[in-house]
């Protein structure tokens, strides 16, 4: 079984359509920020069009877990697919598809009524997003600080020295121990290298990668498109805990594909106990990912 993490850009794509027709055995994975941006705009006409190819495919269509869900489940490589996918969210969703989006598209005004009732909601949390992405704001401004010049020339060209790859590590393992004290939760550092398959190390993984590449090819972002930048971080590392990505964008994928290759060949074989994070610097301010 194959399971892909989907990308807003790719729902109503080709590729996603002629991956799921592939093989029956192939998933999609539809996280929870990717199901608030389908929301967006004229909700009930963007959440059909989104949905069609899902809705064609719903038994292979896999929901994962809500936000604070995931943040809060255990680190371990075995079954971490399982642990982040949401039975019951998965379950809704296929009903949901048969019925209320199926009347939807026949114009049924009760069920057009639910989506903007949906919609209502989605912009409410869409627009807290805005202080979650003050984080990516201030990894940014700190990591235009911590690299150098050349650090950041080998990081364009994916030459990743040992010297590059340990000061990201921890750079990395400073971020997650402050989402886990952030988090409202308070959860317990996790037991040794357990820690490299939490959610939460995956997404400071990627928002790390997500600043080195701002600052390695020049770009000034925009306060206001950072939000988007959230999502595609957050796309990202969920993505690392499955198989694989459906994305358009080239920042998305190169983050993506940046961590698969430090996760794989480099991170994983790097042990790290409690004492050992607990010995890291805070470079301070970061908000855990919700």
């Amino acid at each position: 079984m194959t399971r892909f993490v989907v990308d807003t850009n790719c729902l109503q794509a080709d590729e996603l359509r002629g991956y799921l027709l592939e093989s029956p055995r192939n998933k999609v994975v539809v996280t929870p920020f990717v199901e608030l941006e389908m929301l967006k705009g004229d909700a009930p006409i963007n959440v059909i069009r989104s949905t069609e190819v899902l809705a064609a495919h719903m038994k292979q269509v896999v929901l994962t877990k809500d936000p604070l869900e995931v943040v809060r489940i255990k680190g371990r490589r075995k079954g971490m697919k399982k642990r982040l996918s949401g039975g019951k969210r998965t379950s809704t969703f296929r009903k949901w598809s048969r019925h209320t989006r199926a009347r939807a598209e026949r114009g049924d005004a009760r069920a057009l009524g639910h989506i903007d009732r949906r919609a209502a909601g989605a912009r409410a949390q869409l627009a807290d997003m805005r202080e979650n992405a003050q984080t990516l704001q201030q990894n940014i401004d700190e990591a235009r600080k911590r690299y150098s010049k050349e650090e950041l020339e080998a990081f364009r060209a994916d030459n990743f020295t040992p010297a590059l790859i340990e000061k990201i590590r921890v750079h990395v393992m400073e971020m997650t121990q402050q989402f886990f004290e952030n988090h409202p939760d308070k959860p317990d550092w996790p037991p040794r290298d357990d820690v490299f398959h939490t959610f939460t190390f995956r997404f400071a993984l990627c928002a790390r990668l997500h600043a080195i590449s701002v600052i390695a090819n020049g770009v000034a972002k925009d306060v206001d498109k950072l939000p988007n930048d959230f999502i595609d971080v957050s796309v990202a590392a969920y993505a690392t805990c499955f198989d694989g990505l459906l994305s358009k964008d080239k920042l998305t994928q190169d983050i993506y594909r940046r961590a698969r290759l430090l996760l794989d060949e480099e991170f994983l074989k790097m042990p790290v106990s409690r004492d050992e994070i607990r010995t890291v610097g805070r470079a301070g301010g970061a908000q855990a990912p919700r």
